[in-house]
Formats: structure tokens, C-alpha cells, sequence
């Protein structure tokens, strides 16, 4: 009974939800981006597993509604970023159909359909800086109620961390937390900047300090370097030296947090990098498994296993020291080793050329001069980078916000050719007679 009530309730919150995003199509992808990181808490839906995928097809057919109407601008343009994620969900079906469709645990050309179709939304429905703040705060709040999730799972702010306790939170897995955490603290800078509020701006502050402690809450060693790496880049990109030092002070109180109420967090930071470079605790684990995915790789060089089936695949590649592990099968925890070992050496470039394009279309949109624009590229850029590299450490390959940003990317692209060409077409400015009257007489 209670199922039931909760099915229906589910069904009346998505039909809610539909009317919001048949008006605004570009609400339905702060829907799912958004619930990421509270995935957990996402009711279930037969047949379907949850409300994400009612929610996508609502945004699908609301946008091309409303593009069918004429009032989204470039709904068709297509570029070469389509073109390579589509090229590599076609390579996954062709090479092979049977996991590509009937994969052992789900259907994984569906699933990359639906990344496409999330990467050429984002590029032509966020189109405004509004759009961008309303994702990145309820991005934020969701996170945030994640982030409190997992310091409660440690025991509080009072409480020493547990480096045993891989708290995850509200979604799925401490690495994923952590880096939804980083990014979460990027956006609230980002926001603060721009809002003239003071308590808008005191809110967004002791939320980078949440997000931040919640990082370091979650025991992953990746999650922590990524949020150094963020540190960094957000701190150079800031032209007033106001920001910079805001960033150093939030930096510093919420390190004071930690020093004062979990201080041996620091003595597990210090074992960081002697551990990657011995390959002790789960970092040896890691390299067995990237190891595994290099030796199916080699097996087969062209096509790959198939996609997803690296974790099936696993127990015909033995580790004696993981012979467990290995036997129950685990993903490659690493993006580029799963692409590689699963789709092959064509799937792997096609991915990899997709991720340089992207990257390189940020990094190109530096050049745009309107400032509003400009800043929000600055935090994009981190963003896919944080998603990048963290994809070292993770199967990060089906991540929506990865995609998402995939397809900011995009809309940057289309935004730097717009103003290349306004400045090609500029009419030429010629003197007036009277000028030139001036001129000849002066």
C-alpha cells in the first residue's frame, strides 16, 4: 500500500514538474543535473528505475515544442562536439550490439542516448546567466543537504574524521560526493560575486565552507586534490584582488575548522602521495583494475569487450592479491581505462577527442568580452576540468554533469563565433564631411 502511494505521488510530482518544463524546457535539465547529488533519495519507477527519465523525455518534448514554435534560437545547429559523441554512441552500437542494447545490467545505448540528447540541450537552452544561477543554486542546495548527510556520518563538525569512513552522502559513492562538493564550492564563489545581497552572500559563504569540510568528510583522496586543483584555477582567474583574497580567507577558516575539530584529517593528507607511489590501500586496488582494463584492451585492441562489460570481463583477468574483488567484479575506476577497454582504440579517441574539444572550446571562450559571460565561462572551465581529472579515479563516462558541461561548452562555442562575426560584419565608420572639413582646416 504505502508503494503504491508513493508510485502515485511520484507520477503526480513528474506531471507537476511537465507543466513547469512544457513552458521553460531548460528547467527539466536542472531536474536532473540537480537530484544527482541526492540521487538516493529519487523514488523508484517500474520499469523506468526512477523519475529521471520521465523528467528527460518531458524536457525533450517540451523543447521541441517550443523549438517547433520558433522560440529556441538554434535548436538544429549541430557542430563537430554532436558529431563526436554521436560517432562514439554509434561505434558502442555497431561493434557491439548485444551490450550496447542488452547489456547484463542495463541498456547502454539508451543510457548514451540520453547523454546526447542532455549534451544538445544544454548547448542551446542555457543561454543566460539567470539560467546558469538558477542550476548552480539549486545544484548547491542539493548538494549542500548532501554535504550535511555526510558529516553527520562522521559524527558532526565536533567529531575527528573516521579515514576509515567512506561517507557518500546522498549519492552514490564518497568520490562522486566529493567532487559534486568541489564543484558546489565554485558555484557559490561564483554566486556570491554576483549578488549584491548581503545575506544571499553570507549564505553562499557558509555554504563553501560546508561544501569544502564535506569534501575532506568523504576520506577521498581524489576528491581532495581536485578541490586543491579548483582552489588554484578559481583563485588566478579572478582579476580583483578582492576575490582572491575572499577566496584565501574562506579557504583559510574553513582549514581552521578542520585543524581545530579534526586535525588528524592532516596526518591522511600527508599519506597521499606516498601511498599513490607505493600503491598501498585502495590505491593498489586501482592499479590491478587499470591494469586489468590495459590487458583487455591488448586482447582487444579494435572494438574493446563491449560497453559495460569490463566488470564482467574482470574474472578472466586474475590478480591474486584482489582474487576476491576480481571474481565479483568491479568497474575500472577510471574512465579513460573503461573507454579504452570497452570500446576499443576507436572508442577511446573518439572520447578523448570529444573531451579536447570541449576543454579547448572553454578555454577559447577566455576571449569573450561580455563580462557576464566571461565569468561564467571561468567557472565552466573548472568544472570540466575537475570532471576531467577526476575521471582518473572514476567511471565518470555516464556522469550527467559531465555531459551537461559537455554541452555548456557548446553554447560558449556558438557565443565566441557570434561575436566573431558581429565584429567581422561591423560596418567600416567613414568621417563626416563636416570632419573631414575640420581635419583639412586645422
Amino acid at each position: 500500500m504505502e508503494s503504491t502511494f508513493a508510485l502515485i505521488l511520484a507520477l503526480l510530482l513528474v506531471g507537476i514538474m511537465s507543466l513547469a518544463i512544457l513552458a521553460r524546457p531548460y528547467l527539466g535539465l536542472i531536474v536532473i543535473v540537480a537530484t544527482q547529488p541526492v540521487i538516493d533519495l529519487l523514488p523508484g519507477i517500474p520499469y523506468v528505475d526512477s523519475v529521471l527519465p520521465l523528467i528527460g523525455a518531458a524536457t525533450v518534448g517540451a523543447f521541441l515544442i517550443n523549438a517547433n514554435r520558433g522560440s529556441v534560437k538554434g535548436a538544429f545547429r549541430f557542430n563537430l562536439t554532436h558529431l563526436l559523441a554521436g560517432m562514439l554512441i554509434a561505434w558502442m552500437l555497431v561493434t557491439h550490439p548485444q551490450a550496447a542494447w542488452a547489456g547484463k545490467d542495463r541498456n547502454w545505448f539508451l543510457t548514451y542516448l540520453q547523454l546526447w540528447f542532455l549534451l544538445w540541450l544544454a548547448g542551446v537552452l542555457m543561454d543566460s546567466p539567470a539560467k546558469y544561477r538558477q542550476l548552480m543554486w539549486v545544484f548547491a542546495l542539493t548538494t549542500l543537504a548532501s554535504a550535511v548527510s555526510v558529516i553527520n556520518r562522521q559524527g558532526g563538525f565536533t567529531s575527528e574524521i573516521d579515514p576509515l569512513v567512506r561517507a557518500s552522502g546522498l549519492t552514490q559513492g564518497a568520490n562522486t560526493a566529493a567532487r559534486y562538493f568541489t564543484v558546489t564550492f565554485v558555484f557559490l564563489f561564483y554566486l556570491r560575486t554576483v549578488s549584491r545581497n548581503f545575506f544571499i552572500g553570507l549564505g553562499a559563504t557558509l555554504g563553501m565552507i560546508v561544501a569544502f569540510l564535506g569534501v575532506f568528510y568523504t576520506v577521498s583522496r581524489t576528491g581532495m586534490l581536485l578541490l586543491a586543483i579548483a582552489l588554484v584555477m578559481l583563485f588566478f582567474q579572478q582579476s580583483k584582488f578582492k576575490y582572491r583574497l575572499q577566496i584565501t580567507a574562506i579557504t583559510g577558516a574553513a582549514l581552521l575548522v578542520l585543524l581545530v575539530f579534526s586535525g588528524s584529517i592532516f596526518a591522511f593528507i600527508g599519506e597521499i602521495a606516498p601511498s599513490i607511489e607505493a600503491g598501498s590501500d585502495t590505491v593498489g586496488l586501482r592499479y590491478a583494475l587499470w591494469d586489468a582494463g590495459v590487458q583487455m584492451w591488448q586482447d582487444h585492441p579494435i572494438s574493446g569487450v563491449g560497453i559495460g562489460e569490463y566488470k564482467f570481463e574482470l574474472k578472466n583477468y586474475p590478480n591474486r592479491r584482489y582474487a576476491f574483488l576480481f571474481n565479483k567484479g568491479l568497474v575500472a575506476h577510471n574512465m579513460y581505462i573503461s573507454m579504452l577497454a570497452e570500446t576499443g582504440a576507436m572508442g577511446f579517441l573518439l572520447f578523448i577527442a570529444l573531451l579536447g574539444k570541449c576543454l579547448l572550446d572553454l578555454w577559447n571562450a577566455g576571449r569573450i568580452k561580455d563580462p557576464q559571460f566571461k565569468a561564467l565561462r571561468h567557472v565552466w572551465l573548472i568544472v570540466l576540468v575537475v570532471m576531467a581529472l577526476g575521471g582518473l579515479t572514476k567511471t565518470d563516462q555516464v556522469d550527467k554533469l559531465l555531459w551537461l558541461t559537455m554541452g555548456v561548452s557548446v553554447f560558449f562555442n556558438n557565443l565566441v563565433k557570434m561575436e566573431r562575426r558581429k565584429a567581422v560584419g561591423k560596418p567600416k565608420e567613414y568621417p563626416t564631411p563636416q570632419a573631414l572639413m575640420e581635419k583639412t582646416t586645422s
